[in-house]
């Protein structure tokens, strides 16, 4: 009896030990939290199948352990090779297309992982004679620092639908030859910087220059150009059904050249469009919202040479912060039927303005919607001679047969 009492006694004690021992065991067990990415960034939206792309993944782990970055991808390569670390390098393929890039992040205990998708464009290039951007990749890449040229005898064609990013502020296209754009409605052609939606950047712009140089362009849509299309020299160029919009300087510039410029808007630029000796058509077109002006008609030079031909006509010329028409020196350009309105309306501006001026023919404004219905208001939104000081009545605008409502 006293054996089994002994026993009661000691297993008594040895079993509320046993049970505490268990239970600090289960309290000191190592919960692991595996790493979080939050992201993986890369340096720039787009990539042509030359260039190199730089990624960054943001991570962080819970436990504050040390972690690891490791990368893979679909194709390409890494650099460093080794594809370690918080931040590598990608080159592409040659190939255009879409790719998965991976990110693997680990503490030695648990890992995660996120991809993300990178679309590659073909790199654009001009060979001599015909070439051709078909819209058969995703989009095409500028990627040289200067304007890619259109030698003379060459034609560059680009079809419906084609997308062309610029990478650097000076790059662009430089045309001596032909520039063929054939976009439709429904497909149009882009121009672009290299920034993802919702970010400003800036590129050079489609440049025209010399006898040879030609351009027909219909339904392309050109962004945050320094000078979405620049003709000079003697080159001859036609715009229709244009976009130019949010430039960093003047959307469209001719100089010493002939412009047709159809059914285009060219908004929210520093300047609308800059004819200087040139022979412009601007018809049926919106330009609004602009900077500096909506329309600048420039003519130096001397009388003993035949005035342009310059018309504007049946376009929407509005709300430009400054002025919405201004013409120099001795250009009579014919400007009829538009609707010219709410210009420099917090600036002071005008409508039209003849600034540094000083032909006595006349300039013909005829049959123009104003934005107001009668004489004296209309002569309000005009600048000319009868505003210089002192007075030159014979600089005048004939805003005769003005309309009463839009043409």
């Amino acid at each position: 009896m006293r054996a089994n009492s002994n026993f009661s006694s000691v297993l008594s004690v040895l079993l509320p030990a046993v049970l505490i021992f268990t239970g600090c065991d289960k309290s000191l067990g190592f919960h692991n939290k595996a790493p979080v990415i939050s992201s993986i960034s890369k340096s720039a939206c787009y990539v042509g199948t030359n260039g190199v792309l730089d990624l960054v993944c943001d991570a962080q782990d819970p436990d504050e352990d040390p972690i690891l970055v490791r990368w893979s991808a679909s194709g390409g390569e890494f650099i460093p090779a080794a594809a370690e670390g918080e931040m590598v390098s990608w080159r592409p393929p040659p190939q255009p297309g879409t790719y998965t890039v991976t990110a693997t992040v680990s503490d030695d205990i648990d890992e995660s992982s996120m991809s993300i998708e990178i679309d590659v464009g073909k790199e654009l290039t001009v060979e001599i004679g015909n070439t051709v951007l078909a819209n058969d990749v995703l989009f095409y890449v500028i990627s040289a620092s200067g304007l890619v040229p259109v030698l003379e005898g060459a034609t560059l064609t680009i079809e419906a639908g084609v997308t062309v990013v610029v990478n650097q502020r000076g790059g662009g296209l430089s045309v001596r030859g032909e520039l063929e754009i054939n976009g439709r409605s429904e497909d149009p052609v882009y121009f672009k910087p290299n920034v993802c939606p919702g970010e400003n950047g800036v590129w050079e712009g489609l440049v025209f220059t010399g006898e040879n140089a030609s351009g027909s362009m219909t339904n392309v849509n050109i962004s945050m150009a320094v000078g979405a299309v620049s003709v000079s020299g003697g080159a001859v160029v036609s715009v229709d059904s244009c976009f130019i919009h949010d430039g960093a300087g003047i959307g469209i510039t001719a100089e010493n050249s002939t412009i047709s410029i159809y059914e285009c808007r060219v908004s929210d630029n520093s300047g609308g469009i800059h004819v200087v000796d040139s022979d412009a058509d601007i018809i049926d077109c919106q330009i609004r919202d602009n900077g500096a002006y909506g329309i600048w008609l420039e003519e130096n030079e001397s009388e003993t040479k035949e005035a342009r031909d310059v018309t504007v006509e049946g376009c929407d010329i509005a709300t430009n912060y400054n002025d919405g028409i201004i013409i120099s020196w001795r250009g009579l350009p014919v400007i009829n039927y538009n609707s010219i309105l709410h210009n420099g309306t917090f600036s002071g501006g005008y409508d039209l303005r003849l600034y540094q001026y000083f032909n006595t023919a006349g300039v013909d404004a005829r049959y123009n919607y104003w934005g107001v219905i009668t004489e004296d208001e209309i002569r309000e939104v005009i600048f000319d001679g009868s505003n210089y000081l002192p007075p030159a009545p014979s600089i005048y605008v004939d805003f005769s047969g003005y309309l009463d409502s839009q043409p």
